[in-house]
């Protein structure tokens, strides 16, 4: 028995970090948008699932995600679904994430987290991260990471939320 608690006490911190954020909310995020207007998340809600991906102009992983999510966005976009990209950018690299959001031409909600406020806040560790919520902002899927087909599992979650709602 003593054999098995040490191997679930060293596996705790790492059961803890893989898993903090589902369950959480998302509906208090305030953050300012690349043009500099407000945002509140919870004036998003209520309409379908969003995905809030967290990513910067220096991380190439993010770079392949977001444009790998455009076609889940198309597909699900009809039930509501808004895809949400927080930059997570120093204030000296503005210019590079309105350059990226301007010739990306993807249809996402692009917020700026100079500060690392936000991240912090959901426990967001390492980017690329996003999450998966439901229509009333609670997350029911996260994700670290991003390798080619990470965004399968992705639409195949989005697709299941979609059926229970």
């Amino acid at each position: 028995m003593i054999k098995n608690m040490k191997l679930f006490l060293g596996l705790l911190p790492v059961l803890i970090f893989v898993v903090p954020a589902t369950g959480q909310s998302i509906s208090h995020l305030k953050l300012k948008t690349v043009d500099g207007k407000r945002f509140e998340m919870k004036k998003e809600l209520g309409e379908g699932p969003v995905i809030v991906a967290f990513w910067a102009t220096w991380c190439k992983p993010c770079r392949k995600e977001l444009p790998a999510m455009k076609p889940i966005y198309e597909k699900y976009k009809e039930q509501g679904l808004k895809i949400v990209a927080i930059s997570q950018d120093s204030p000296r690299s503005l210019s590079k994430v309105k350059a990226y959001v301007r010739s990306s031409g993807l249809p996402y909600i692009f917020l700026l987290d100079p500060n690392g406020e936000q991240s912090t806040r959901l426990q967001v560790k390492d980017i690329p991260y996003l999450m998966l919520a439901n229509k009333e902002g609670k997350v029911v899927y996260s994700h670290r990471g991003y390798r080619d087909g990470d965004e399968k599992e992705l639409e195949e979650k989005v697709a299941a939320l979609l059926q229970k709602e």
